[in-house]
């Protein structure tokens, strides 16, 4: 997937028109017209969130590759019968320490050439814990 982010420019378009008994009525609506100058801080602005919903996504992807029930999402919230819950958050629980138990998860992100911005530092959650964890993911 290739994230993309273009500064715009408002254009007026003719939308439509219908005849009144008082003659033609016509209607202009003013657009966002992509240019081809990326938008520097819509690229910034999207970094973070993108990486988090792709990240989500993955684990959603991991769970339900190994999911042999009825499995419902909506945006990045799983659901299952009510009999297959508690086997659902354990699936989700092993995938979620799948993709995180790392010694430091930020040394697995692809930088960019000339990235020069500090890690953010490391906590001191174990992410092994999450696996007795009631309200992980909610």
């Amino acid at each position: 997937m290739i994230y993309e982010c273009y500064r715009t420019r408002p254009a007026k378009v003719d939308c439509y028109g219908f005849n009144t008994p008082d003659g033609e009525l016509r209607f202009k609506h003013v657009i966002r017209e992509k240019t081809d100058i990326p938008d520097r801080r819509g690229f910034m602005c999207g970094i973070s969130p993108n990486f988090v919903h792709s990240s989500d996504a993955a684990h959603m992807a991991l769970v339900v590759a190994d999911w042999d029930g009825e499995f419902g999402a909506v945006h990045d919230s799983f659901s299952a019968h009510a009999s297959r819950v508690e086997d659902l958050m354990v699936e989700a629980r092993d995938k979620f320490v799948k993709i995180y138990d790392k010694e430091n998860f930020y040394d697995s992100i692809p930088f960019g050439r000339g990235y020069e911005g500090e890690q953010p530092t490391i906590g001191a959650l174990n992410v092994n814990e999450v696996v007795q964890s009631d309200y992980f993911f909610c």
